[in-house]
């Protein structure tokens, strides 16, 4: 991967982190997760300002899973799947260790 694929898919990971943290004090707050699409409900709370995009400028994806939330971003492509820059960033199990 070229640096700036790298860096742009690190800033992605990040985002997912600080969005993950974020569900987590909504959680705190309210004592559940926000049902799907979950952004304009942290927006509402004041949690954070605007809908989340990701480095790529494509709006992050939201889930709740198994009663876990589950932040995803479909990478440089924007389209599910891919490899290197293309392949999705996300804190579902599945994708942890590619962290």
């Amino acid at each position: 991967m070229r640096e700036l694929d790298r860096s742009l898919v690190h800033w992605a990971h990040n985002d997912v982190r600080s969005l993950e943290e974020a569900f987590s004090l909504y959680r705190g707050r309210t004592g559940h997760y926000p049902e799907a699409p979950g952004f304009p409900e942290l927006i509402r709370l004041n949690i954070i300002e605007r809908e989340p995009r990701d480095p790529w400028g494509s709006p992050y994806r939201y889930a709740l899973v198994d009663g876990r939330p589950v932040i995803t971003s479909y990478g440089k492509d924007r389209r599910p799947g891919g490899t290197g820059p293309a392949a999705d960033i996300s804190n579902s199990l599945e994708d942890v260790s590619s962290r």
